[in-house]
């Protein structure tokens, strides 16, 4: 009996998601037929996306195969659209947008099976729609050494750049990739994603320590995660993760994370979630949505990052309306205490703050003498009557008025900056900042690093308002920073380089003066108390309170600094070399204290010159000589781009040397024709707020003319 007409392979399919998610269908027959319409074997109902006739299994030439039966619907195989493709045990199809399932071959005649390659697609005959699909059962354990051979830049720049220098990184993980260093799954289990896997539930699980990431399919419907290596996402990581630490348990079409796993009465680090800290022995469920971030980290500053993606694929984040304040009564009150008509409960907003008293058809809005005053379309007012679609601003909220509504936005933890075309100079026309473009969501931890004169403090004050920019644009959530800075100023944070606590006084008391003086008036002493409690625990320094400052280390009047400032609650944070003078250790832990505020809900902008754990940061800002963007992006991409396995070498790969004094103009050129820079930078911009412009080419653009300074000129006073 020739290979044709071999009796076919026992297999079968398991839906993950759509109307058949669950089910599990054997696939013995030479031809098996999937569509909407009754007369297919399998018949997907209640999918739109799926056609009558979609798609048919075919066994042929000892090979599983499938192909699509009509020309407009949509057939997606391991990430790959496709006519028609070779099948291998594990591999996932996506009928349409909803429906998607795993393909397996009884696993003891599957090993016989050699893996089809895949066919790069510089190789693919535009004429020809078949080609193989690499499976995704496949891993070698242990990785071989990888080997980077340099590949030429992606473009030559008129003033010639030196090979050395800009050779090409180590190339991106393919599909399915290997596993990174401390982080190992159980590939007959627990299969490993595709970077953008859509359609399919996943977990992320990088590490600042090992500088690695990995994401992991969530295909069954109970997933042990643990160090051990039974489990079906085992993570090895120095002993911070407990052999069996949490459990996500399928329940519908949502998954459940518990903790501590239900066979084990307690984990050794806990949880981390929101900036809360879960206790190793308490009991914690939580359902996962889309963006849920979950860290295990212990004291030292060590931190595994669990990153949920529900599949639907990666939507910008917006901020949304909260519940709507009605309006028709005569008057309304707006404050921080309850008996107010509207109840803001922020340490930005006074007792009594505002009142809106109803006139001629609309509303008038009263200042009510307080603190940090309320401001109508960015302008300071105490007496305002309300037109529609005025934008009433009380601390970190924001009010819209409607016909019958006020629309409630708070911003407490969600401030993006986006930058566009920041431009600055000095004496003599020395550039400081270089045509300067990006983006920073909200509660994110960002880094600006690079060399001595790089322009890092330049760039931090240009995005804070102390010292603008002269051309370009500072958005906060889609507003004009530099025109308003009096409304944003109370949303901000900053903290030195040189710590400014009175070394006099004990803790306690510096925080109290310092209490009085930023929080609203109406503050009573057991509400001071009470907050001065929060943020000492925030800084974790609560054991320390009754110590002078002069008899702290220097890493811990840093925190003092910081809780200085996060006595008014602010969403934004900006600290100028904030590890300076620290140990390694010392440094370790206060990233990992900016890490748990960032989770938090603060939004995170830091400049720094040690690098040693940037990776506990979302994205680093690499600035090189004239204030020039070599990079922005994720830190452990920043290595690949580079091509160098430690961010100092960064560093000094970006320094003009005595052979090419062009290396700052060439980085900042390479970077700007750079899939990171589509990827980070073009594409955040485009999706932001309306006032960001149109952006029709690869560098966004806006008016560059020159930029009046702000009446205000100090937004952090």
């Amino acid at each position: 009996m020739n290979a044709a007409n071999k009796p076919p392979l026992s297999g079968s399919i398991k839906f993950l998601t759509g109307p058949l998610a669950g089910k599990i269908f054997p696939i013995n027959k030479p031809i098996t037929t999937i569509g909407r319409e009754a007369t297919n074997d399998i018949v997907i109902k209640g999918d739109q996306k799926v056609s009558r006739s979609h798609a048919r299994i075919i066994w042929n030439s000892n090979q599983w195969s499938i192909e699509k039966l009509s020309p407009q619907n949509t057939l997606i195989v391991n990430q790959q659209q496709v006519q028609q493709a070779n099948l291998g045990d594990g591999n996932t199809i996506a009928l349409g947008e909803d429906s998607t399932f795993i393909f397996q071959i009884r696993s003891e005649v599957s090993e016989a099976i050699q893996p089809p390659s895949v066919v790069p697609p510089y190789q693919q005959q535009a004429s020809s729609p078949q080609y193989a699909v690499r499976p995704q059962q496949q891993y070698p354990m242990t990785p071989p050494p990888p080997q980077y051979p340099p590949s030429p830049p992606p473009q030559q720049y008129p003033m010639g750049s030196s090979p050395q220098q800009y050779q090409a990184g180590p190339p991106q993980q393919q599909f399915p990739g290997l596993r990174t260093a401390g982080l190992v799954g159980r590939p007959d289990e627990t299969q490993i994603a595709a970077p953008g896997t859509t359609g399919l539930p996943s977990l992320e699980v990088s590490s600042n320590i090992f500088g690695s990431k990995q994401s992991y399919l969530l295909t069954k419907d109970a997933i042990s995660i643990g160090r051990d290596a039974s489990n079906d996402i085992a993570i090895r990581d120095g002993g911070i993760v407990s052999n069996q630490h949490i459990q996500l348990l399928r329940q519908g079409n949502q998954f459940v994370l518990i903790h501590p796993h239900p066979d084990k009465p307690r984990t050794l680090n806990g949880l981390l979630y929101q900036g809360r800290k879960i206790r190793g022995d308490e009991p914690f469920r939580h359902t996962l949505v889309r963006g849920d971030i979950f860290r295990i980290g212990d004291e030292n500053g060590t931190l595994i990052t669990l990153a949920f993606n529900d599949g639907t694929g990666v939507q910008e984040e917006m901020l949304a309306p909260v519940q709507p304040i009605k309006l028709g009564a005569p008057e309304l009150t707006i404050g921080r205490v309850p008996g107010n008509t509207v109840v803001l409960n922020h340490p930005q907003v006074s007792s009594h703050h505002a009142r809106l008293v109803r006139e001629e058809g609309t509303y008038r809005v009263l200042d009510m003498n307080s603190t940090n005053h309320v401001y109508v379309n960015s302008e300071l007012t105490t007496n305002h009557l309300l037109k529609l679609g005025d934008e009433i601003r009380i601390g970190p909220y924001k009010l819209v008025y409607e016909a019958n509504q006020l629309t409630q936005y708070d911003e407490s933890n969600f401030i993006r900056i986006d930058a566009l075309n920041l431009k600055k100079s000095g004496n003599n026309n020395y550039v400081l900042l270089n045509d300067l473009s990006f983006t920073i969501p909200p509660r994110k931890f960002v880094a600006l690093v690079g060399g001595s004169g790089a322009g890092k403090s330049t760039l931090m004050d240009a995005l804070n308002g102390l010292r603008p920019a002269q051309q370009g644009k500072v958005l906060y959530n889609g507003k004009d920073y530099y025109h308003n800075l009096a409304a944003f100023s109370s949303q901000l944070g900053y903290v030195p380089q040189d710590d400014i606590v009175h070394r006099d006084l004990t803790v306690e008391r510096a925080l109290f003066y310092a209490a009085k003086l930023r929080l609203p008036s109406d503050f009573t002493s057991a509400q001071i108390k009470q907050r001065i409690n929060e943020v000492l625990d925030d800084v974790e320094m609560t054991g320390r309170r009754k110590l002078l400052v002069k008899k702290l280390s220097g890493g811990q009047r840093k925190r003092v600094s910081i809780a200085l400032e996060l006595l008014a609650n602010p969403s934004l944070f900006f600290l100028d070399e904030p590890t300076s003078g620290l140990d390694p250790g010392l440094d370790r832990k206060m990233m990992f204290l900016l890490r748990r505020l960032a989770d938090k809900g603060h939004t995170i902008v830091l400049v720094t010159h040690a690098t040693n754990n940037i990776n506990t940061c979302d994205y680093v800002c690499f600035l090189c000589q004239g204030g020039r963007l070599a990079f922005f992006g994720p830190p452990e991409e920043a290595k690949t781009y580079f091509g160098k396995t430690d961010f100092a070498e960064i560093y000094s790969s970006l320094e003009p040397s005595d052979e090419n004094q062009n290396i700052p103009e060439e980085a900042a050129a390479r970077f700007k024709v750079s899939e990171q820079y589509r990827q980070y930078v073009v594409a955040p911009l485009r999706s932001g707020p309306a006032e960001t412009g149109k952006i029709t080419g690869a560098t966004p653009k806006v008016e560059t003319k020159e930029v009046k300074r702000p009446k205000r000129g100090n937004p952090l006073q």
